[in-house]
C-alpha cells in the first residue's frame, strides 16, 4: 500500500498527463473542421467520423481532469468533514464513470473511422461509380458490431450510475450485495475491454491489405502507410490497456473492490494513462494529417484549384496529302484542364500519362496564346470543306511536268549535230 503522500504524486501526475493533450488537441479539432471537408467525395466519409472522435475524446480527457483535480483537492484540504469527503467521493466516481464511457465512445467512433478509410482507399484504387461488395459488406459488420459494443458501454454506464444514486452514506460502500455488485461491473468493464482490444487486431489487417493495394500507386502510398501506422498505434494502445486491468483487477476482483488493485498505483495510475493518452494523441495527429492532404491525400475526385494540367494527344486529322494548314504541327500536343472521368481517379489518370509521355520522343512546345485559339478552328474548317474543293486543292497543289532544258553540261546527241 502506498502512503496517502504517494497517492497525491500519483494524482499530479495523472492531472499532467490528462490535461497536457487537451489545448493541442483541441487546435487540431477546429482545424479538422474547417479545413478537412468532404466536398461530395464518396471516399472521404471516414473524415467525417474523424470529426466525430474529436469532441468525445477531449470531454472525456476534461472529466478526467476534473476528477483529479477533486482526488487532488480530498488530499489537501485536512478539514473537509465526514459528510463533504462522503459528497468528493460521490463527485469522482460519477466522473470517472462519466469519462470512461465517453473514451469507449471514441474508440468505437474510431473502428468507424478506420473502416470508412479503408473503403475510401478502395473507392479511389477502383471504379467511383462502383459500390463494391467488400466495402459494403464492410460497412455493414462495423456498424452491426458498433452497435453491440455500444450496449454494451450504456449498460457499464447505467450499472454504475445506478449505484451512485442509491447510496447514502459511507456504510453502504461496505455491505456485501454492494461488493458482489462492484465485482460485476470490474468484469463487465473487463468484457468490453477486451472486446475492444479484439476489435484492433483486424484493423491492423485492413491497414495491411491497404498499404499492400496501393504501394504501386506513388499518390496513395505514402497515406495508406500513415493508415497502418494509425491502427497499430491503436492496437498497441488497447493490448497494454487490456493486460494492465487484467492483471490489476480481473485477476482477483472481490480483492480489487476491497483492498485495491493487485498492482503497483504507479502502474495503474501513471503507465495506463500515458499510454493511453499519448498513443491516442499521436494517432490523432496521424489521422489529422491524413485528413488535410490535398494532392496526395484521400480524394477520388481533383478538386477547384489545383491546376492539374497534362498533355492530351487528339486522333489523327485527315488532311490531304502534302497538305498542312499554316502553323499547325501533325499531332501537336494541346495542354487543357484535366477533368474527371471514370474508372481511376482523374488526379491518378493525370500523374500515369505524364509518365507515360516522358517515355515519348519528339519535340514538343507550349503553343502560343493565340495560335492555341486557331488551330481548332482550323480543324473545323477542314473538316467541313467538301470533297470537291478538296480534290481541286490537291491537283493544283501536285507538281507540273516541266520540260527539260538543255544545259551546258549535258551531252549532245547526234540529232543536235
Amino acid at each position: 500500500m502506498a502512503s496517502p503522500s504517494e497517492y497525491t504524486g500519483y494524482f499530479i501526475g495523472y492531472t499532467a498527463l490528462s490535461g497536457v493533450y487537451i489545448i493541442p488537441l483541441t487546435v487540431l479539432w477546429f482545424i479538422t473542421f474547417c479545413l478537412a471537408r468532404k466536398h461530395h467525395d464518396p471516399a472521404r466519409v471516414g473524415i467525417v467520423w474523424l470529426k466525430a472522435v474529436f469532441p468525445v475524446w477531449l470531454s472525456g480527457l476534461a472529466l478526467a481532469l476534473g476528477r483529479a483535480c477533486v482526488h487532488i483537492y480530498i488530499q489537501f484540504n485536512d478539514d473537509a468533514t465526514y459528510a463533504q469527503s462522503f459528497r468528493v467521493q460521490l463527485v469522482i466516481g460519477q466522473l470517472l464513470t462519466t469519462a470512461s464511457f465517453l473514451f469507449y465512445l471514441a474508440d468505437i467512433f474510431l473502428f468507424i473511422t478506420f473502416v470508412e478509410l479503408a473503403g475510401g482507399y478502395t473507392v479511389c484504387l477502383r471504379n467511383p461509380a462502383e459500390t463494391t461488395r467488400t466495402r459494403k459488406f464492410g460497412r455493414i459488420g462495423i456498424f452491426a458490431w458498433s452497435g453491440v459494443l455500444f450496449v454494451l458501454i450504456l449498460s457499464l454506464f447505467a450499472l454504475r450510475h445506478s449505484f451512485y444514486a442509491r447510496i447514502t452514506s459511507w456504510a453502504d460502500f461496505g455491505s456485501w450485495s454492494d461488493i458482489d455488485f462492484h465485482v460485476t461491473s470490474l468484469r463487465l468493464e473487463g468484457g468490453v475491454k477486451i472486446l475492444l482490444w479484439l476489435t484492433s487486431i483486424p484493423m491492423v489487417g485492413l491497414g495491411s491489405f491497404t498499404v499492400h493495394k496501393a504501394k504501386n500507386h506513388p499518390l496513395f502510398r505514402s497515406g495508406s502507410v500513415l493508415f497502418l501506422v494509425a491502427t497499430i498505434l491503436d492496437f498497441v494502445r488497447h493490448t497494454i490497456a487490456m493486460a494492465i486491468f487484467a492483471q490489476g483487477y480481473l485477476s482477483n476482483a472481490p480483492r480489487a473492490v476491497t483492498i485495491g488493485p493487485a498492482i503497483e498505483p504507479a502502474v495503474d495510475w501513471i503507465v495506463e494513462s500515458f499510454f493511453n493518452f499519448t498513443l491516442m494523441f499521436v494517432l490523432l495527429v496521424i489521422l489529422f494529417a491524413l485528413a488535410i492532404r490535398t494532392h496526395k491525400g484521400l480524394w477520388s475526385q481533383p478538386q477547384p484549384g489545383w491546376g492539374h494540367q497534362t498533355v492530351v494527344y487528339g486522333p489523327p486529322m485527315p488532311y490531304p496529302p502534302g497538305q498542312v494548314p499554316v502553323g499547325m504541327v501533325p499531332a501537336q500536343p494541346q495542354y487543357m484542364q484535366q477533368q474527371p472521368t471514370q474508372g481511376m481517379p482523374a488526379y491518378l489518370q493525370v500523374a500515369q500519362q505524364q509518365q507515360q509521355g516522358q517515355g515519348q520522343q519528339g519535340y514538343y512546345y507550349y503553343p502560343q496564346p493565340g495560335q492555341q485559339q486557331q488551330q481548332p478552328q482550323q480543324m473545323q474548317q477542314m473538316q467541313q470543306q467538301p470533297p470537291q474543293q478538296t480534290q481541286q486543292q490537291q491537283q493544283s497543289d501536285e507538281p507540273q511536268p516541266v520540260p527539260q532544258q538543255q544545259t551546258r553540261d549535258q551531252p549532245k546527241t547526234t540529232e543536235d549535230v
